[in-house]
């Protein structure tokens, strides 16, 4: 393989799975990261990515890679089963914190449009989201609907990677 653009892609792609099936985690991660600065285009590094970092026990920080992957390869089998990977590895709280982040860069990209019944802290926003998912999923066995609704918002196209994109629900 000559050293380079596409061959450089796949080389530290495959390296990064490689890694990841033989237990290290860092190094797995490390090739991931390289291979996303490469090509932060390619859905494939942002999935290997994530897959380390899951391994690596980070699980909000592997939801983000591979929403990424997910907003540049839409509708992709695999990343949607990633995304609902990571989110079942979350806990409730750092599920309800992707939620606000994830409303509020949207509201930033005017995709959705902000509150205007009163002003609400952050803290605030963060409690009420959080007891929300508490109490809708408070005797169910398994995390449920609201894990299974952050693939349907990472998909979204008025989600990541898709700024100037309107919420078709404003």
């Amino acid at each position: 393989m000559q050293p380079g653009g596409h061959n450089d892609l796949r080389l530290l792609c495959n390296r990064s799975i490689a890694l990841l099936r033989a237990g290290k985690h860092q190094l797995a991660t490390a090739d991931a990261q390289s291979a996303c600065d490469l090509a932060p285009d390619s859905g494939k590094a942002w999935y290997r990515l994530g897959a380390a970092q899951l391994g690596q026990r980070r699980a909000t920080e592997a939801l983000a890679a591979f929403t990424r992957g997910l907003a540049i390869q839409r509708g992709d089998m695999q990343l949607r089963a990633a995304v609902l990977s990571a989110t079942r590895r979350m806990t409730r709280e750092e599920l309800a914190a992707w939620l606000l982040n994830a409303m509020e860069k949207a509201e930033q990209q005017g995709a959705i449009k902000p509150p205007t019944l009163e002003d609400v802290s952050a803290a605030e926003k963060m409690e009420a989201m959080f007891r929300h998912v508490q109490l809708w999923q408070r005797d169910k066995p398994e995390p449920g609907d609201y894990y299974d609704y952050v693939a349907l918002w990472s998909e979204s196209p008025w989600s990541a990677g898709a700024p100037n994109a309107q919420c078709p629900l404003v």
